[in-house]
């Protein structure tokens, strides 16, 4: 742990220093007494006496780094060597604390605690979804500001106004170390510390100004806690950031309605471009290989940026977004992915309105469930639609589909022993050639012209009217 001229400053207080303080690093890792025989040591603090320095300067005790100096209004030297020892073993312990938290997997509330008990400030941390992981204990509504307040309410800050930073101040996402935010549109300043994973941002620490400018002290030990701090959002901040969009994802999904608002503020957030294209993919696997659901979900999500994959029923349901005329390029580049892991699937037709999202869902699992099995195929539901269409009115209870010539055959059929209605349904896909229909049907000519002629008589509906023969070949599906 390193510390900088500006906390020792600060806890000799009493001793009235004089600051002459240019630098102010935060690179001190130890102490010794001044000696014109030893070659100073950046990672050093020196105490002596302002005479071992200055000529004609009294006895006062001086403590230097670097160029950094501070004058203190006592002469008793070993009093300030034991003060400056007690500040190293204080903030040591509170530094072990703080990394001991942290490996232990405590709450992120936890961390605050600690860190609140050196920096008398408000601190939050945010993850990458722009949410609000914790906020220091103490400061209830109308003490902060208003993004303080509407963290507190709802998790994170107005969407306006995180639309407005983001499309404004892309850069703010992208500065390393710890530095001034203050966007003109906002009175919401803070000294922020940006995590990063890689180079991808995973979120920030955030000390909030008040009423009164931040002392440099304490700015140097908030700068002590981010750098711990980074460690957790590195082990941490992937597996919530996909445990929270996977979790409102599902949520969506079994809502067979409006998308929660959550979802969509987390949508909007992750993709951050706007009319975009989606679509649902569900993925099936024979039962032997299924059990690779879970690989292949953290594969998909680490591999592609603009999905997510989640299990969600008996399917691996993908959620795909992207610019217009480029889903295409998408399913191509998906597709070996899913051949290696033979698995196949349905598409789901394109949606922009995320409440679409649970309808999409069944689209898309309708099309899986009737996929062929054969790895790394998958069937479109708009090559579908009148299946589906078909299977809706089987499953109304309100009306019934079916021609009643048709079911007038069926019966027929079924107290006379006759083939009279699968005769007539493959006479109409045979679009009434009978030379078709009786190589369909092995059947002789003439007795073909007998059951048609047995048919006509039966049946009251015209044949030669187009939407009549359309119902009967719907009808003969509805009953399938």
């Amino acid at each position: 742990m390193k510390l900088s001229m500006w906390i020792f400053a600060d806890w000799l207080k009493k001793y009235e220093p004089k600051l002459f303080i240019n630098e102010g690093s935060l690179g001190i890792e130890t102490v010794r007494l001044f000696s014109s025989e030893i070659e100073a040591d950046d990672n050093c603090m020196y105490i002596g006496r302002t005479n071992d320095l200055f000529i004609h300067a009294n006895n006062d005790i001086i403590c230097t780094h670097k160029n950094d100096i501070i004058i203190l209004a006592t002469n008793d030297i070993n009093e300030i060597m034991n003060q400056v020892l007690n500040a190293f073993e204080f903030y040591q312990r509170w530094n072990v604390r703080t990394l001991e938290a942290i490996s232990s997997d405590m709450r992120p509330t936890a961390f605050l605690s600690i860190a609140n008990e050196v920096i008398k400030e408000p601190i939050y941390l945010m993850d990458s979804n722009q949410y609000a992981i914790a906020l220091s204990d103490g400061y209830g509504l109308g003490e902060v500001n208003d993004l303080w307040d509407d963290m507190i309410l709802t998790g994170t800050s107005d969407y306006n106004f995180l639309s407005k930073l983001n499309a404004e101040y892309p850069i703010h996402r992208t500065r390393r170390g710890l530095y001034y935010f203050n966007a003109p549109f906002s009175d919401n300043h803070s000294y922020n510390y940006n995590m990063f994973l890689a180079d991808n941002w995973i979120g920030l620490c955030s000390l909030v100004e008040r009423r009164e400018t931040i002392p440099q002290v304490t700015l140097d030990l908030f700068q002590i806690f981010c750098e711990n701090i980074k460690l957790w959002f590195v082990s941490h901040s992937q597996e919530q950031r996909s445990m929270m969009i996977d979790s409102l994802l599902r949520e969506s999904l079994m809502s067979e309605g409006t998308a929660s608002e959550n979802f969509i503020r987390q949508y909007r957030l992750r993709f951050h471009e706007t009319d975009l294209i989606n679509h649902i993919i569900c993925l099936k696997a024979d039962e032997d290989k299924s059990f690779l659901s879970g690989h292949l979900c953290r594969e998909l999500n680490l591999l592609f940026t603009n999905l997510i994959a989640i299990i969600y029923r008996d399917y691996i349901c993908i959620l795909i977004t992207a610019p217009k005329n480029s889903t295409i390029n998408i399913f191509d580049e998906l597709k070996p992915i899913i051949k290696r892991a033979s698995f196949y699937g349905g598409i789901s037709s394109s949606f922009t309105e995320l409440d679409h999202i649970s309808s999409a869902f069944n689209e898309a699992a309708f099309a899986a469930d009737r996929c062929e099995n054969v790895p790394g195929k998958l069937v479109s539901f708009n090559s579908l639609v009148l299946e589906w269409s078909i299977d809706s009115l089987k499953q109304s209870t309100s009306i019934d589909p079916v021609h009643p010539d048709v079911r007038m055959l069926i019966d027929y059929d079924s107290k006379h022993n006759t083939e009279f209605a699968p005769t007539l349904e493959a006479y109409l896909k045979k679009e009434r050639s009978q030379s078709r229909t009786a190589a369909a049907l092995s059947l002789h000519r003439n007795t073909l012209t007998y059951r048609l002629s047995r048919i006509r008589d039966l049946i009251s509906c015209d044949l030669d009217d187009d939407d009549t023969r359309l119902h009967l070949i719907l009808s003969f599906k509805f009953i399938s």
